[in-house]
Protein backbone atom coordinates (compact mmCIF):
# COMPACT_ATOMS: atom_id res chain seq x y z
CA UNK A 1 0.00 0.00 0.00
CA UNK A 2 1.20 3.66 -0.51
CA UNK A 3 0.83 6.45 1.75
CA UNK A 4 -1.26 9.67 1.67
CA UNK A 5 -0.98 11.60 -1.53
CA UNK A 6 0.28 15.06 -0.31
CA UNK A 7 0.20 16.73 -4.18
CA UNK A 8 -0.48 15.52 -7.70
CA UNK A 9 -1.06 17.71 -10.72
CA UNK A 10 -1.04 16.37 -14.28
CA UNK A 11 0.47 18.42 -17.06
CA UNK A 12 -2.74 18.82 -19.51
CA UNK A 13 -0.95 20.42 -23.45
CA UNK A 14 2.16 20.38 -24.62
CA UNK A 15 2.41 24.29 -25.90
CA UNK A 16 2.98 23.33 -29.33
CA UNK A 17 0.74 21.01 -30.53
CA UNK A 18 -1.85 21.73 -28.03
CA UNK A 19 -1.73 17.47 -27.71
CA UNK A 20 -2.36 15.92 -24.27
CA UNK A 21 1.35 14.70 -23.10
CA UNK A 22 0.21 12.24 -20.77
CA UNK A 23 2.42 13.15 -17.68
CA UNK A 24 1.54 13.48 -13.81
CA UNK A 25 3.13 13.99 -10.93
CA UNK A 26 2.29 12.96 -7.30
CA UNK A 27 4.45 13.62 -4.34
CA UNK A 28 3.38 11.28 -1.07
CA UNK A 29 3.83 12.14 2.67
CA UNK A 30 6.32 9.04 2.95
CA UNK A 31 9.53 8.40 0.53
CA UNK A 32 8.88 4.64 0.97
CA UNK A 33 5.35 4.42 -1.48
CA UNK A 34 7.49 5.91 -4.50
CA UNK A 35 9.41 2.69 -4.14
CA UNK A 36 6.87 0.46 -3.46
CA UNK A 37 5.22 1.93 -6.36
CA UNK A 38 8.23 1.44 -8.58
CA UNK A 39 8.10 -2.13 -7.51
CA UNK A 40 4.44 -2.83 -8.78
CA UNK A 41 3.45 -2.65 -12.33
CA UNK A 42 0.77 -0.35 -13.10
CA UNK A 43 -2.22 0.01 -15.83
CA UNK A 44 -4.60 2.90 -17.04
CA UNK A 45 -6.96 3.05 -19.66
CA UNK A 46 -5.56 -0.36 -20.84
CA UNK A 47 -2.50 1.27 -21.40
CA UNK A 48 0.87 0.34 -19.17
CA UNK A 49 1.76 3.13 -17.00
CA UNK A 50 5.30 4.24 -16.85
CA UNK A 51 6.62 5.37 -13.03
CA UNK A 52 9.88 7.13 -13.20
CA UNK A 53 11.20 9.16 -9.92
CA UNK A 54 11.13 12.65 -10.81
CA UNK A 55 14.23 14.92 -10.68
CA UNK A 56 14.33 18.37 -10.35
CA UNK A 57 16.15 20.30 -13.05
CA UNK A 58 19.51 22.68 -12.19
CA UNK A 59 18.22 26.15 -11.99
CA UNK A 60 20.37 28.69 -13.62
CA UNK A 61 21.18 32.19 -12.35
CA UNK A 62 21.24 34.88 -15.45
CA UNK A 63 25.48 35.09 -14.22
CA UNK A 64 26.00 31.48 -15.23
CA UNK A 65 24.55 31.50 -19.00
CA UNK A 66 27.28 32.97 -21.98
CA UNK A 67 26.46 34.33 -25.11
Amino acid sequence: MYSTIHLCFQVLLDQGSKMHRGIGFITFENADSVENLMADTHELGGSNVVVDRATPKARYSITDLYF
